[in-house]
């Protein structure tokens, strides 16, 4: 199976799972959460029940309720109105509600929650006639606690509820004299404000929530980090296989010059032409430096981290200057635009060369013949900047992060036709490094890219 295919699956693979256990763990805090907000209901029915229970409450009730039985027998003789009922029916409840208020504040779970009794409906039944003072339909009656409309219908948890039916002989109202049944029924409802149930519940959940929400976060964070091992080892895997072909090219190529030179020199007209001789050696030099050149850079590259380089304080300007008299170019221009202005800087002679020499040496490889390269210097703030610019195709964005890593080519680079190991740049960025500085890279509007050394001033 391909190894893009394989990661793919993976990928899809890790989604799959990350998903089903957030399904998991969704469904087990969902039913955590009911259990617990089941509990707190409970616990809060209970705790009420143990404050309005009490028997000084249930004595207050009974007297307020034969209140309400001597009032309804003034009632239905018209000795007062239905607005007077409840009035004085809201004042004789005001010891009870007091009471409540207080026994309420002694429990820490109750105390700051708004406890409610009402009356639903009230009936008053005198010789086979009902008059009704409270309707189901109406608004019920608070006497004990807040008025409904500060609860808000979802947030009042219903506690119980009560149905009372009491007699009471009174004088017939047609004055003839005869007693009658009059008969009150009251039903009475019970509710607390539970509108901060969701904070309550989250607190108690509190540890839960974490723990389920880490587990995932961190089944996500070990996908991502082995994803980015995986998509690390392809990486370097790739960049050995690249390296192994590009070495074996940059080797193979000068070696078989050699052979077919060697096998030249034992032919008997070259032994006796010494003219022969001399080019055929001087070609045999030439191949050996350049498989010098590329050990010396792959040994190069395995001692850099371990060096630390002698920094000397040179005149950048100066220095450039002198640098770029010796620059001698066939296929390209060199455009030198140095800055009037003398600078100091800390700098190793041979780790500065180096990297000017691999920056132009790429502006020139991956340019056409003829086309210029301009190398810019000068002041910008407390740096010394050297701008090395080419005119070529330029780097796509998605290979810049990589072009500085140790043996990397860009794909469509990556070419015999354009010789390299993937170190140039590896070097010059370290070898910049070792003097304190930066190198960075940019694409040019129009074509080419523009690498800039960043070196700090030196200040005595």
């Amino acid at each position: 199976m391909d190894v893009t295919l394989k990661i793919k699956t993976l990928i899809i693979s890790c989604i799959l799972t990350i998903g089903t256990l957030s399904y998991i763990q969704f469904y087990l805090v969902k039913n955590t959460y009911m259990i617990t907000r089941d509990k707190y209901y409970t616990e809060i029915k209970l705790a009420v029940k143990s404050v309005s229970g009490k028997p000084t409450v249930d004595s207050l009730n009974q007297e307020s309720l034969a209140y309400m039985l001597q009032m309804a027998d003034l009632y239905v003789h018209n000795q007062l109105d239905k607005e007077i009922f409840f009035k004085e029916l809201k004042k004789k409840y005001k010891k009870t509600d007091n009471y409540i208020e207080g026994e309420k504040n002694t429990s820490q779970l109750l105390r700051n929650l708004q406890y409610n009794e009402q009356y639903d409906e009230i009936l008053i039944s005198l010789n086979g006639h009902t008059d009704t003072l409270l309707s189901a339909l109406d608004k019920p009656f608070v006497y004990i606690g807040p008025s409904v409309r500060t609860i808000p219908r979802v947030s009042k948890l219903p506690l119980d509820s009560y149905s009372s039916v009491m007699t009471k002989q009174t004088q017939d109202s047609d004055g003839n004299g005869l007693t009658t049944n009059l008969q009150l029924t009251v039903k009475r409802s019970q509710y607390i404000d539970v509108s901060n149930w969701e904070w309550e519940i989250f607190k108690r959940m509190a540890g839960i929530l974490i723990l389920a929400i880490a587990l995932i976060i961190t089944v996500i964070l070990l996908f991502y980090l082995i994803f980015r091992a995986l998509i690390r080892q392809k990486k370097i895997a790739d960049m050995k296989a690249d390296f192994a072909n590009n070495i074996t090219h940059e080797l193979k190529t000068p070696l078989s010059s050699m052979g077919l030179i060697l096998k030249t020199l034992k032919m008997k007209e070259i032994l006796a032409d010494q003219g022969k001789l001399t080019e055929l050696f001087g070609m045999i030099e030439r191949q050996h430096a350049k498989i010098q050149r590329t050990v010396d850079s792959v040994l190069e590259s395995s001692m850099y981290a371990e060096i630390t380089p002698e920094l000397e304080v040179y005149n950048i300007k100066e220095y450039l200057i002198n640098y770029t008299k010796n620059l001698d170019f066939v296929s390209s221009r060199l455009e030198v635009n140095i800055e009037e202005k003398d600078c100091s800087v800390l700098l190793n002679p041979g780790l500065i060369e180096k990297a000017l020499n691999n920056l132009i040496d790429n502006a020139v490889k991956y340019t056409e013949i003829g086309t210029e390269i301009r190398l810019k210097a000068y002041l910008e703030g407390r740096n010394y900047c050297i701008d090395i610019t080419d005119k070529g195709s330029g780097i796509d964005a998605q290979y810049i992060r990589y072009i500085f890593d140790k043996f990397y080519r860009i794909p469509e680079k990556n070419e015999h036709t354009i010789k390299g190991l993937g170190l140039g740049l590896y070097l010059s960025k370290h070898a910049i490094e070792l003097m304190k500085g930066k190198l960075l890279v940019r694409n040019n509007q129009g074509s080419g890219c523009t690498f800039t050394i960043i070196l700090p001033l030196y200040y005595h």
